[in-house]
C-alpha cells in the first residue's frame, strides 16, 4: 500500500491518479510517501502518549482519590461494627444500668404508633428497677436472648412474648447499615365486674362503663407500669368500690397470643341484707347519708360488700328530739337487728342522775316518814312509795341507811312504746350501809348489801319530762359497760 503524498490516502501501487485528491501518484510532480503498517502506527501514537508529562494536579487528585477510598472502607468498618446487634444490645443494657434515661430513649419505639414513648415512661421504668432490682437482669437476659438466631423447626418462638423489649431491625441508619431498636410492647387488660353501670378507672382515668351484669372486657393499650385500678358501682342507695394495685410490667400473656394482657378481677363481692328493729319507722342510713327507706321498707337492701366498707345506723324523731342508734359495719351477715336505744348520752346521764336523786330521797322519807319531798316520780310509782311507807309505819319498822355507790349497766338502757307511752329502763346496782331495827330498839351498827334491780321511767307528755314510774327486782348485770357513781 502507498499513500498520496498531498492528501494521505491509502492508494493502490497500479492507481495513477489519487482517487480522493485526484492528485497524480505514479511519475507525476506528487511525492509518493511509502505506507507504514498498522502495528508501526499504533505503536507510534503509544510511544507519542507516554512522552506526555502527568501534571501536579492530577497527582493531587490521585492522591486524594485513593485517601477517600481508603477511609470509605474504615468508615464502612466502623460504621458496621458500632451499628450491630450485638453492640446496640451492650449499649442499651448500659444505659438500663447507669439509669440513663435519654440514652436509652434513642433505642425505644412503641409497636402501637398511637403510642409515643417519652421521658414518662421511661422513668416509670427505671422506677420499677430501683424497688425491684432483679428485673433489671431478666431485661438484660431477655434481650441477649433475642440476638441467638431461633430454631426453625421450633413450634413457638418465646421471645417473641411476653418480653417488655423485642429486639428489631427497623430501617437502616447512615445509609448503609441497619437499624436496630427496642420495642416496647403495650400492655392490655382484661377486667371483669358483676354489676351493670360499674364504671372502671386507671389512675383516675375512666377506661370503661359495664354494660351488663358479669361485665368483661379487654381495654387497652396501655404502657408498662405500676398503677391504681378501681371499680365504682353507684347504687341506688349505696356506691360500691373496689381498689387494686396492678403490676403492668410483670406480663402474665400466654405463649400463644401476640398481646401483652393482665387480667383483673374487679367483683364487688357484694350481696343482699335484711335489716330489723324494734322501730319499724326508724329511718335507715348507710355512710351517714339518708337511704330515704324506713326500716320496714330494708328487709332486702342492697347490693352492699362485707368488707366493712359500708356502715348503717338508725334514726328516729321521738317526742324529746331526734335519737341516733349505734353504727354498725356490714361484714357478712344476711340479716341485721340495728340497735336504737332512743336515748343520747346527755339524756341517759340525766336519768341517772334522776334515779341518783330519786334513792336518796326514799332513804330520807322513810327516815322522816314523809314522801311529800320525793319529786320526778309518775302518780304511780308516788302510791306504791306512800302504800310502802304506811306498812312499815303500821309494823314500827324504822331504817338506818345510806348510799355509798350506785352503778348503772349502760349496755341494758333502752327505750319501748307501750300503750301509747314511751318507756326507758335500766339495770342497777345499789351499794349500801344498811340497818333495820324496830321503834324503841337502839339502832344497830349497819350493814354493806347490794341490791340489784331494774328502774323503769315513763316519759310524761305533758311534763316532757321522765319521770321514775316502777321498779322491779333483777339478777341481770353486765360489768362490761357500767358507769358508776359514788356518794363517799
Amino acid at each position: 500500500m502507498i499513500f498520496c503524498s498531498k492528501c494521505g490516502n491509502k492508494c493502490s501501487e497500479n492507481e495513477e491518479f489519487c482517487g480522493e485528491c485526484g492528485a497524480k501518484i505514479n511519475g507525476g510532480s506528487l511525492e509518493v510517501q511509502q505506507a507504514e503498517p498498522e502495528t508501526q502506527v499504533f505503536q507510534q501514537h503509544q510511544n507519542e502518549n507516554n512522552n506526555k508529562k502527568i501534571t501536579k494536579t492530577q497527582k493531587i487528585i490521585a492522591i486524594i482519590g485513593v485517601v477517600i477510598f481508603a477511609a470509605l472502607i474504615v468508615i464502612y468498618s466502623v460504621g458496621a461494627s458500632l451499628t450491630s446487634k450485638d453492640k446496640v444490645v451492650t449499649r442499651f443494657n448500659q444505659a438500663i444500668a447507669s439509669k440513663d434515661s435519654s440514652q436509652m430513649a434513642k433505642y425505644i419505639v412503641s409497636s402501637d404508633s398511637k403510642q409515643k414513648v417519652d421521658s414518662k415512661i421511661i422513668t416509670g421504668i427505671l422506677r420499677y428497677i430501683d424497688k425491684n432490682p432483679s428485673y433489671k437482669n431478666e431485661i438484660k437476659t431477655s434481650i441477649e436472648k433475642q440476638t441467638i438466631k431461633p430454631d426453625p423447626n421450633a413450634k413457638f418462638d418465646f421471645h417473641k412474648n411476653g418480653d417488655l423489649f423485642t429486639l428489631k431491625k427497623q430501617g437502616k441508619t447512615w445509609i448503609f447499615f441497619d437499624k436496630y431498636v427496642f420495642e416496647l410492647k403495650p400492655v392490655y387488660i382484661r377486667v371483669r365486674t358483676d354489676y351493670k353501670d360499674t364504671q372502671i378507672f386507671l389512675e383516675d382515668k375512666l377506661i370503661a362503663t359495664a354494660d351488663k351484669d358479669k361485665y368483661e372486657k379487654e381495654v387497652g393499650p396501655f404502657n408498662p407500669g405500676i398503677y391504681k385500678i378501681k371499680a365504682l358501682f353507684k347504687g341506688k342507695h349505696v356506691d360500691l368500690e373496689k381498689n387494686k394495685d396492678i403490676d403492668l410490667m410483670i406480663v402474665k400473656s400466654l405463649i400463644s397470643t401476640s398481646k401483652n394482657i393482665n387480667s383483673v378481677n374487679l367483683s364487688m363481692d357484694a350481696y343482699q341484707v335484711s335489716v330489723s328493729s324494734d322501730y319499724e319507722d326508724a329511718k335507715l342510713f348507710v355512710n351517714g347519708k339518708d337511704t330515704g327507706l324506713l326500716v320496714k321498707d330494708a328487709k332486702d337492701f342492697g347490693p352492699v360488700t362485707k368488707d366493712g366498707s359500708i356502715k348503717m345506723y338508725l334514726q328516729k324523731e321521738f317526742p324529746w328530739g331526734v335519737m341516733k342508734g349505734e353504727e354498725v359495719k356490714i361484714v357478712g351477715d344476711k340479716s341485721m337487728k340495728l340497735k336504737l336505744s332512743g336515748l343520747n348520752e346527755e339524756l341517759q346521764t340525766s336519768m341517772m342522775e334522776k334515779i341518783n336523786v330519786f334513792r336518796k330521797a326514799c332513804l330520807d322519807a322513810q327516815t322522816a316518814r314523809d314522801t311529800s319531798k320525793i319529786t320526778n316520780v309518775s302518780v304511780n310509782r308516788k302510791k306504791q312509795l306512800d302504800q310502802l311507807l304506811k306498812l312499815e309505819i303500821d309494823a314500827k319498822l324504822l331504817y338506818a341507811a345510806n348510799v355509798i355507790k350506785i352503778s348503772y349497766d349502760l349496755d341494758s338502757m333502752k327505750v319501748y312504746q307501750k300503750d301509747n307511752k314511751f318507756y326507758a329502763e335500766i339495770n342497777t346496782k345499789e351499794s349500801l350501809n344498811f340497818a333495820e331495827y324496830k321503834e324503841g330498839e337502839p339502832v344497830p351498827k349497819g350493814k354493806m348489801i347490794e341490791a340489784i334491780s331494774k328502774e323503769i321511767l315513763v316519759y310524761d307528755e305533758a311534763s316532757k319530762n321522765w319521770l321514775l314510774d316502777q321498779n322491779a327486782l333483777s339478777i341481770l348485770f353486765d360489768t362490761q359497760n357500767v358507769k358508776e357513781f359514788n356518794f363517799q
